[in-house]
């Protein structure tokens, strides 16, 4: 047994030897054939978007569990695309006042627009715990796969036309928790930053620009420095939005992680 595993090893060094000797003798260097095949390789395709439709039978299937399922997916893929035209975020734009030690600050969208504070708050928070809602959702769509599974083992026919789907309800939970967690997470800290903001603003501010104190240790840059006469948004408001109906205590909670 010892005698055959040293011939083994013989002949295995024998090949590693040969073969670039035999690749030499054709004139080709090795180091350039590897290279050349690097060339040659085909460019990886692109990985194709998730779509629900490519995995949706085109009807039901006429199995209480199964049919559920597809019809959570739908729902949970339409809010899904709505819920993802619905998400603004907004920057916070600084305009400094050093002679009077304070500084404005205003939410602008993404077109550099000044926006009414109190109603981006209103928005963040409602579309923050409508992601949450997503989240929750998505976690139904798990248990309602699994039923659906056992109705498929229960009935083998119903394999041939509703395999696939299965394998689409997971994807869907996977997008809204994967995706829309860190979405919803960073809309409630834009959400609280912006209260926190408006909480503290001095007199004199307005819905769209908030006058809070100045550290007197920022150097602000020049193209920001104001008088406060001189910023239009001071001297006109929309009306303050009520903020009274956002559940808070919604808002400090942490998207579960779906089963």
């Amino acid at each position: 047994m010892k005698t055959l595993v040293i011939k083994m090893v013989i002949l295995m060094m024998a090949t590693t030897f040969v073969i670039p000797v035999s690749r030499a003798g054709n004139g080709v260097n090795p180091k350039q054939e590897s290279q050349q095949k690097k060339k040659e390789k085909k460019p990886k395709k692109e990985k194709k978007e998730f779509d629900w439709d490519d995995y949706r039978p085109s009807k039901l299937s006429g199995d209480e569990n199964l049919d559920n399922y597809i019809l959570m997916c739908d729902t949970l893929w339409e809010e899904i695309q709505s819920y993802e035209e619905s998400i603004h975020f907004y920057s916070l734009d600084t305009l400094y006042s050093p002679t009077e030690k304070c500084m404005v600050v205003r939410a602008l969208d993404e077109e550099g627009n000044a926006k009414n504070v109190g109603g981006a708050i209103l928005q963040g928070a409602e579309t923050a715990l409508a992601g949450s809602n997503i989240i929750l959702d998505a976690a139904n769509v798990t248990l309602a796969t699994t039923n659906a599974g056992l109705s498929l083992v229960s009935n083998p026919l119903l394999a041939f036309g509703y395999t696939k789907c299965l394998k689409g309800g997971p994807l869907i939970v996977y997008m809204a928790y994967h995706e829309f967690k860190d979405i919803v997470n960073a809309l409630k800290a834009q959400t609280k930053e912006l209260k926190q903001m408006r909480d503290s603003r001095q007199e004199g501010s307005t819905e769209e620009a908030i006058i809070l104190p100045m550290d007197e240790s920022i150097v602000p840059p020049p193209d920001k420095i104001r008088m406060l006469d001189d910023i239009a948004e001071l001297k006109s408001s929309e009306p303050a939005v009520d903020l009274s109906g956002i559940d808070w205590d919604e808002l400090e909670k942490e998207p579960e992680t779906p089963k």
